[in-house]
Order: structure tokens, then sequence, then C-alpha cells
């Protein structure tokens, strides 16, 4: 029997105050750290070869975050972004709109024990994080962001901002 999904709402944050955006840049500064300290470690296995570090930087990437993969779609009223996230739910993801950027973070960690009469004999953990910023085209309105999973798909629907109109200036006689 198919199990029917439904579509999930995930939050989305806007930075409204200065601790929000520092919220954000602490998360990017360890992701930062943690990819750095990897590409670090790859660079002393490699024999302290100078000349590599670009590959060393993109195989830390690719050991610690998972790709996503976007698409992007306009319509007359809004920006549709569609972002691949198997196996994440709204509670693993996170996704932050600011100014012209759109941030999605995400992580989950899985647990497998198998026991044999009472004594474990395998256990994993592993953890998955992704991290994907994408710069947007045209302004959109933050405050109306709304952002949907369903069947590993995380739909961001961000309504483009109004367009300001120009008041003429007139000149009046003295």
């Amino acid at each position: 029997m198919a199990q029917e999904i439904t579509k999930q709402a995930v939050p989305v944050k806007t930075a409204t105050t200065r601790s929000d955006v520092e919220g954000l840049m602490e998360r990017l500064t360890r992701l930062h750290d943690a990819v750095e300290r990897r590409a670090f470690s790859l660079f002393q296995e490699n024999g302290w070869n100078f000349g590599h570090e670009l590959c060393h930087w993109l195989q830390a990437e690719r050991e610690l975050l998972l790709p996503v993969r976007l698409e992007l779609k306009e319509t007359d009223k809004a920006l549709i972004l569609t972002a691949e996230v198997p196996g994440f739910s709204e509670k693993d993801l996170e996704v932050n709109v600011e100014n012209d950027q759109v941030f999605i973070t995400g992580r989950k960690t899985e647990t497998k024990e198998e026991k044999k009469e009472g004594k474990t004999v395998y256990s994993e953990r592993r953890s998955n994080q992704i991290f994907r910023s994408f710069i947007l085209p045209i302004p959109v309105d933050p405050d109306k962001v709304e952002a949907n999973i369903k069947n590993g798909l995380l739909e961001i629907k961000l309504p483009k901002a109004e367009v300001q109109k120009k008041i003429p200036i007139r000149t009046q006689a003295a």
C-alpha cells in the first residue's frame, strides 16, 4: 500500500535584528572552519605539497556537505526556487532570506544499531549536512516568503517586491 506524502511547511527566517544576522554568520563561520580544517588535513596527508589548495578545499566540501541542486523559475508574481534535499524533513531544514540571497541549511543525524541477544554487535552514526546559498536576480518581499517540502523537494516561493513608484517633482511659481 502506497503511503501518501503531504507537503510540510518549512520555517523561513528573515534577518530582522542584528542577532539574527549574527546567528546566521556564526553558523556559516563554523561551517567554513570545518571545511578549512579538513582541507588543511588533506594538505598534510598529501605531504605538504603546495599548489593543490583548491583541490583540497573542494574535496573537503564534498566530504562534509551533501550537494543541493537548484532550479529557479519565474512567474508574473514570484520566483520559485526548488532544491533537492532527499531524506531531510521540515525539522531538519532552515531557510533564511537576507536582502537578495537565500540560504538553505540543514542537518540530520542518523543512527543505525544492530543487536544480537541484547548485545550491540554493530552501531553506526552518520551526520548529513547541507548548505547552499543563492543570489536572487530580482528583489523579493522577504516577509511573504513561503517554503514547503514534499518527496525530498524543497519549494521556496519568493514573491516579487513591489516596484516603487516614481513621484514626479513639479516646480511651483513663487
